[in-house]
């Protein structure tokens, strides 16, 4: 480490060489010094930015343009099972369980190699072959020239959040189902009096459907309206 004219550290790499005499007595040091501090800087960002990836929460994983695996980081790890010795070598279809489409897949490879970002999900299985779901979002890298070296993709275990999704539409549904099936009609609203809810019996009991009624005051229930006699009744006994 130098500091230099400017009073900023500056690393040198510096390469010394005796000189000697006839009596084999050294006469002189010849030396060359490389500045080396853009190459310092960028080694120290790399072992930052490697020790993010490496501690990343989703999984990473890096192929040659071949799509051949060139490196993965622990979460890929803990989400597939396959230890990085596994799977180096190999294609990312390791994963498959050939629930996603042939055509998906060309139509991945088809946007990355010209230069495009895919983002999609994946219906993969695990080494003990367990399914799960995989939100990923793979694109290209280039190096100086611009032009594709590897492929880059980052991708998230979403499997929870799918199952919690399709849970909560079974619920809504099996609610729907209810709420359309029995006699009494049923209206809800918001704080501001906007209708969020009308079901089948709503719709006979006010003449209005329900995807025109949603999303209206629930005034217009009391006013004008395809049934206004039977309306001024309804909200008159409450």
């Amino acid at each position: 480490e130098w500091i230099g004219a400017d009073k900023e550290p500056v690393w040198l790499s510096i390469s010394l060489h005796p000189n000697f005499d006839s009596q084999g007595r050294v006469t002189r040091y010849d030396g060359v010094m490389t500045d080396v501090t853009d190459d310092r800087l960028t080694k120290a960002n790399l072992r930052k930015l490697s020790r993010a990836v490496e501690q990343s929460p989703v999984a990473v994983v890096i192929t040659d343009i071949n799509g051949d695996i060139e490196y993965v980081n622990s979460k890929f790890s803990v989400v597939s099972g396959y230890g990085p010795e596994e799977v180096l070598g190999r294609k990312p279809s390791i994963l498959k369980s050939g629930y996603t489409s042939g055509a998906e897949y060309a139509n991945l490879w088809r946007t990355i190699s010209s230069g495009g970002e895919w983002q999609g999900e994946f219906h993969n299985q695990k080494k003990n072959g367990e399914l799960f779901w995989e939100a990923a979002s793979i694109s290209p890298i280039r190096d100086a020239r611009g032009q594709i070296t590897h492929y880059l993709a980052v991708k998230e275990d979403v499997t929870k959040a799918k199952e919690a999704d399709e849970a909560l539409r079974q619920t809504g549904a099996h609610l729907e189902t209810i709420l359309n099936n029995i006699v009494e009609g049923i209206v809800s609203a918001d704080e501001n009096g906007v209708i969020t809810g009308f079901n089948a019996a709503a719709e006979t009991m006010f003449g209005y459907r329900a995807e025109d009624a949603i999303g209206q005051t629930i005034t217009i229930l009391a006013g004008e309206g395809p049934q206004g006699e039977l309306h001024a009744r309804i909200f008159d006994s409450f």
